[in-house]
């Protein structure tokens, strides 16, 4: 095996371990909201969640579903 073929397998390696990460991440998140609002979880009609940091934006939800992720520490400023 060639030197570049090692950096491409290993390369297409990490990208599917990072791609694993970011679907535990979303998986992990909803659960926390569904724990979170409950019922009220079927309010929300959009959100964004920043995988990096681990809290959502752009959330178009009513006040009192917002104030609970503000709380909650899970809103991005």
């Amino acid at each position: 095996m060639s030197f570049s073929d090692q950096i491409s397998k290993f390369s297409d390696n990490a990208k599917n371990e990072i791609e694993k990460k970011r679907k535990e991440v979303e998986i992990n998140a909803r659960n926390r909201l569904q724990e979170l609002l409950l019922d009220e979880v079927r309010e929300i009609k959009s959100i964004t969640l920043d995988a990096d940091i681990g809290k959502f934006y752009d959330v178009d939800a009513p006040a009192s579903i917002l104030e609970k992720l503000r709380k909650a520490d899970l809103l991005r400023d």
